[in-house]
């Protein structure tokens, strides 16, 4: 089973049951922005049925990095829209050539097929849609290419999985790219954000972002 819930106006977050798929967010009206696919297209093409939100609107997929858990539904998705695909230059390639947690693919009987990305991001980039303002920021540890994106007026932050809830934060233990010194490094960077609403790649969605992610350095700094 999956629904959209609307988190803040204008920002709804996929809802699923299963538990191996990252957060998926939906961003816009009557044209979207969607961060992340997770592991399989059906769970958001259902919930935005049910929305009854066609599903040709969706018009733009950003990546925050390419583990299997947030790209596995792209080629999919890519068949029923024209949405334009943006991931960090770091990490396009693992997208292009299909060959990326070929060995999730295969436990989750997913076929990763080549899928061209419309255009790479990096630090400093913007990326506008509708009202919002986003920011890419670079923020490697979990991968090598992984991003944020920072609404800064409206202190929002989509973490992917940089950062999660309650002192959590990404594993530094998988490719590619993984590597502690950068995720505490990049850590270090978003706890002196202005960050009211943190909606990380799995797990809640809070407020008071600033503080889950102070406290998600300091443990960070602690164990890594």
């Amino acid at each position: 089973m999956s629904d959209l819930i609307e988190i803040k106006p204008k920002i709804q977050m996929l809802r699923v049951s299963e538990s191996f798929t990252s957060n998926v967010y939906l961003i816009g009206q009557d044209t979207y922005l969607v961060i992340d696919t997770g592991l399989n297209a059906h769970y958001l093409t259902d919930a935005m049925q049910k929305s009854n939100i066609p599903v040709e609107n969706l018009e733009k997929i950003v990546l925050t990095h390419s583990h299997i858990d947030h790209i596995g539904g792209l080629n999919k998705l890519v068949e029923c829209t024209s949405a334009d695909i943006s991931i960090h230059e770091y990490e396009s390639r693992y997208v292009e050539e299909g060959d990326m947690s070929a060995t999730a693919a295969e436990i989750f009987s997913i076929q990763l097929q080549r899928t061209p990305i419309t255009s790479t991001l990096k630090e400093g980039d913007i990326i506008e849609w509708d009202e919002f303002h986003f920011k890419v920021l670079h923020t490697p540890g979990h991968t090598c290419g992984s991003i944020c994106l920072y609404e800064e007026n409206k202190h929002i932050l989509f973490s992917g999985d940089t950062v999660f809830a309650n002192g959590g934060f990404g594993r530094t233990d998988l490719p590619p790219g993984g590597n502690n010194e950068d995720l505490i490094n990049s850590l270090k960077r978003l706890a002196d954000l202005d960050i009211g609403l943190l909606a990380p790649g799995h797990m809640d969605v809070v407020n008071n972002g600033q503080l889950h992610i102070k406290k998600s350095y300091e443990v960070a700094r602690i164990y890594l």
